[in-house]
């Protein structure tokens, strides 16, 4: 068998690189899979069953021993997992975007963790003197303490 070239294709002279920069660029898609699964809070057990897998094979995919393939992917992604993040190692910017703000949080409100999700579902489902109150006690949490 073949080995599995477990860095997202870039178009790159890998050979001018040093190992250092090499190691810097070309964070494996394991890593990144094992770092969004504790950005979700989630064991690997868990997020395995949420993705129809076993612990085994996530670990396999955590350590790059295996790629995980487009059904896995599709799960992960809807358990709330940073698919782009995974995939090529760039998180998703607002400003980036280019679009519609309120179009854009709806389809990436998954990459928040579960608690910061909790947060702005309560905002959001609140009226103006409660999102005035959150506000103004977000705003008193954040000072800086002397």
């Amino acid at each position: 068998m073949l080995p599995i070239n477990r860095y997202p294709p870039i178009i790159v002279n890998k050979s001018s690189l040093c190992k250092h920069d090499r190691e810097i660029f070309f964070v494996s898609i394991g890593k990144r899979l094992k770092a969004e699964r504790l950005r979700l809070e989630k064991p690997q057990v868990a997020l395995a069953q949420l993705c129809g897998v076993t612990k085994r094979t996530q670990v396999n995919y955590e350590s790059d021993r295996r790629l995980p393939d487009a059904q896995y992917l599709a799960s992960f992604a809807a358990a709330g997992g940073d698919l782009l993040y995974v995939v090529t190692g760039t998180r998703f910017s607002y400003q980036a975007a280019g679009t519609d703000a309120a179009n854009v949080m709806l389809l990436h409100e998954p990459m928040l963790p579960p608690r910061e999700a909790a947060l702005l579902e309560h905002y959001r489902s609140a009226d103006d003197a409660g999102r005035r109150a959150l506000e103004q006690t977000a705003a008193a949490l954040g000072m800086d303490k002397p």
